[in-house]
C-alpha cells in the first residue's frame, strides 16, 4: 500500500513539474504564445536573471486600438521591427488573412443607438486561468459607423460603408397603365356645307408588261406534183437500108 501510495505523489509531481507555466520566460524565436492576435508587438522577458524587451516574431498578427476604447479596432495587421503595420487589402480585391474565418470568434454586435468608430472590435478569450490572454475579432452588423470624411455610414461585413451605397441611383417609376384606344366620332357637320368626300386612295401605277413577240408565220407546205399517166409509145419501124448505087 505504501509503495502504491509512493508512485501516485511522484506521477503527480511530474505532472506538475512538466505542465508548470513560465510567464515571463523569454519565447524560443520569440513566437506568440497562444492563437489569436497580440496587443502589441513587443514584449518583456527574463532571460538568465536579466529582464529583455524583445520583439515578437516578424509577421506575427497584431491589432490596434483607439488611444480611449480599448474595444475599438482602429485595424488589423503584422508585426514588422517591434511595430504592429496595418494589412490592407490587396491589389485583387482580397482581404488579409487576419480576418480568416479561425480568428473571427467573438458573437457579432448590433447597437441601435449611437455611432462606432469602426466596424470590427477585440473580445478577449482565456481558456485556462494559468494561460495568457487570447485575442479575437468581431463585427457591427446594421450599426452606424463613421466614416473618414466625418459622415456617418453603416456597418456591412466588419466594413463601413457610405449610405449611398445602400440607395439606388435611379428612382422607382410609377407602372405604366395601359389605355384604351379612343373610339374616333363623327364630327358634326354643319348645313348648308359640303361633306367631307373620302380621299381618293392613289392607285399604284401599272407595271407595264412585256409586249409578245409576234410569231413567224409557218411557211406554206408545197403540193406534191400528181402523178402524169403513161403515154403508150408506139413501136418504130425499122428502116432497112439499102446499098447505095454509084452512079458513073
Amino acid at each position: 500500500m505504501a509503495r502504491v501510495f509512493f508512485y501516485l505523489i511522484v506521477g503527480l509531481f511530474d505532472h506538475i513539474t512538466c505542465t508548470y507555466y513560465v510567464p515571463n520566460a523569454c519565447r524560443p524565436g520569440d513566437v506568440y504564445p497562444t492563437p489569436g492576435f497580440a496587443p502589441s508587438c513587443q514584449y518583456l522577458c527574463i532571460s538568465g536573471g536579466y529582464v529583455e524587451q524583445r520583439h515578437y516574431a516578424e509577421g506575427t498578427f497584431c491589432f490596434v486600438t483607439y488611444s480611449n476604447d480599448e474595444e475599438a479596432v482602429r485595424y488589423l495587421g503584422y508585426c514588422q521591427h517591434g511595430a504592429c503595420l496595418p494589412a490592407n487589402i490587396d491589389p485583387s480585391g482580397r482581404l488579409p488573412h487576419q480576418w480568416d474565418g479561425i480568428y473571427h470568434e467573438c458573437a457579432d454586435k448590433t447597437i441601435g443607438y449611437g455611432t462606432v468608430k469602426n466596424c470590427t472590435f477585440i473580445c478577449e478569450r482565456q481558456r485556462k486561468p494559468y494561460l495568457p490572454i487570447q485575442y479575437y475579432y468581431g463585427i457591427y452588423i446594421e450599426t452606424k459607423c463613421w466614416l473618414q470624411d466625418g459622415k456617418v455610414g453603416l456597418c456591412r461585413s466588419g466594413f463601413c460603408y457610405g449610405m449611398e451605397y445602400f440607395q439606388s441611383t435611379v428612382k422607382p417609376q410609377r407602372p405604366v397603365v395601359p389605355q384604351t384606344p379612343a373610339i374616333p366620332q363623327r364630327p358634326n357637320i354643319p348645313q348648308g356645307t359640303v361633306k367631307p368626300q373620302r380621299p381618293v386612295i392613289p392607285q399604284s401605277p401599272i407595271v407595264p408588261q412585256r409586249p409578245q413577240m409576234p410569231q413567224v408565220p409557218q411557211i406554206p407546205q408545197i403540193p406534191q406534183m400528181p402523178n402524169l399517166p403513161q403515154i403508150p409509145v408506139k413501136p418504130q419501124r425499122t428502116v432497112k437500108s439499102t446499098p447505095s448505087k454509084n452512079v458513073p
